[in-house]
């Protein structure tokens, strides 16, 4: 089996995507709360799959840890894909992206957004793994408008920062996606042109790199295109990990190889071996909270 751990306000959605995209799998994958993960006296063999760790606060990724330690320290049955113990930021993502020689978006905060605004910029609310994007602004007036609508549409500006794209055009919608399971890797294509000029082998090694490093098992990334190449621009590391296939999508170039790829990954994650394992944890109610309370 491969159990898949979301948030718990992401269950429905992630299962509806899974039975959606991919019937053939739904037998073999198992969709697991974080709650339901910390409750659990035995836990089953099999691969667990830890999405939205980037996501969680410090204190989540401690609980996290723990269970972590209790299955290396147990030795066999269980197959973690995703680590509490070296899950980065996503600004540190991008950070070592570019020291690898990956381009990548920056975020910042709206004070220095709003103090030195570059040429195009977009700005993304997020919380426990939803997401929104505004349109992409160029003029302060624009920055202050386009905040106050997300702000009277109930977005919490806490959450709400910059995101710039090195040389980008206004039109910033992902051209390219690049998808790592379990040490397998693929770039597909929106546009045909997209690596037009790219050394598209090295962008897949170094971000292969980067995951290895830093023990991203499950991991989504999106890029934007400049006039440089693909630039870096999403993290999804969450629930959006699970390619979304429609009558419309599966006409795009590149998208029945990336089902594909997708379907062989997974049943090559899936395990045979029967069972459950009682770790040395001790799973409360209030780890349970903590693991659905909003990052700070």
């Amino acid at each position: 089996m491969i159990f898949v751990v979301v948030p718990l306000s992401a269950l429905a959605t992630s299962a509806k995507s899974l039975a959606d995209g991919f019937p053939e799998i739904v037998p073999t994958v198992r969709l697991v709360s974080y709650p339901e993960l910390l409750r659990l006296e035995k836990v089953p063999c099999g691969a667990w799959v830890l999405t939205s760790l980037s996501t969680l606060s410090n204190e989540q990724l401690s609980l996290l840890r723990e269970f972590e330690s209790a299955v290396i320290a147990h030795g066999s049955g269980i197959r973690l894909l995703g680590s509490p113990s070296r899950t980065l930021s996503r600004d540190a993502f991008f950070e070592e992206a570019e020291k690898i020689g990956v381009q990548s978006a920056r975020t910042c905060s709206l004070a220095s957004l709003e103090s030195s605004l570059p040429d195009w910029a977009v700005l993304r609310w997020e919380h426990q793994g939803d997401w929104a994007e505004s349109e992409a602004i160029s003029e302060r007036h624009d920055l202050r408008e386009v905040l106050s609508r997300m702000v009277f549409e109930g977005l919490d500006p806490e959450h709400i920062r910059g995101v710039t794209v090195p040389g980008a055009s206004p039109y910033l919608e992902p051209m390219g996606h690049y998808f790592q399971i379990g040490g397998e890797s693929l770039v597909s294509d929106s546009l045909a042109e997209f690596w037009k000029g790219t050394d598209r082998e090295s962008v897949s090694r170094g971000l292969s790199e980067l995951l290895d490093r830093f023990g991203w098992g499950w991991a989504r990334f999106d890029f934007a295109r400049t006039p440089r190449g693909p630039a870096l621009w999403r993290i999804e590391d969450g629930p959006g990990f699970i390619p979304h296939f429609d009558s419309k999508s599966l006409g795009i170039p590149g998208a029945a190889e990336l089902r594909s790829w997708f379907l062989r990954t997974l049943r090559a994650l899936n395990s045979s071996e029967a069972g459950d394992i009682s770790l040395e944890i001790a799973p409360t109610r209030l780890q349970s909270l903590l693991l659905e309370r909003p990052p700070p």
